[in-house]
């Protein structure tokens, strides 16, 4: 990467942003063409309608493609049946624009290997069109996103910047309002 494209991703993108917050469940937003969803809760059709026009809008800004994050707190719970579905729904819209998906699993033991095991089964029924990967952290992340994003978006992304817009997204408190940080870790 040269001097320039590194001033830009230092410059250009600005810090992580709320967009849609989906009250006690989940925060979306965006950081760059990346979207972010921190998930606090279970999905439920509500929540994955928001995170799906979070999605409709970083798309509509970047026809090249997208990337999506989704942070999942220690204990978020499986989704609902609706949640369930808008998820399948979500796996399979306008996957020619989805360059990666990352998801970070906030945990471990049986509720981790439980939401493993959900979203191994609906990757096994969506589209192949987009790399997913299932991780346990934010550098696990932040190792593996900018390389594939870059290819397949032509945007580049530093792996320390994207570090650190994941961990103002990783603030994101979905039980008080879209702007407020708290010290709550996943």
């Amino acid at each position: 990467m040269d001097q320039l494209e590194r001033a830009a991703d230092e410059i250009g993108f600005g810090s992580a942003r709320v967009i849609e917050v989906e009250p006690g469940t989940c925060s979306a937003g965006a950081w760059a063409n990346l979207t972010i969803t921190r998930w606090q809760n279970r999905a439920t059709g509500p929540a994955v309608e928001r995170v799906a026009r979070v999605s409709r809008e970083i798309r509509a800004a970047y026809p090249n493609g997208i990337s999506s994050v989704h942070l999942l707190c220690e204990g978020t719970g499986l989704p609902t049946p609706e949640g369930r579905e808008g998820l399948m729904r979500l796996m399979n819209s306008q996957v020619e624009q989805l360059a990666c998906v990352a998801i970070v699993i906030g945990g471990s033991g049986f509720w981790a290997s439980a939401i493993r095991s959900m979203i191994t089964g609906l990757r096994s029924m969506s589209s192949r069109a987009y790399e997913l990967k299932l991780m346990g952290s934010i550098d696990e992340v932040a190792a593996w996103v900018p390389g594939v994003h870059t290819r397949r978006t032509g945007v580049a992304i530093r792996n320390d910047s994207l570090a650190r817009a994941l961990a103002v997204a990783n603030q994101w408190d979905a039980r008080t309002q879209a702007d407020s940080l708290t010290d709550v870790e996943c």
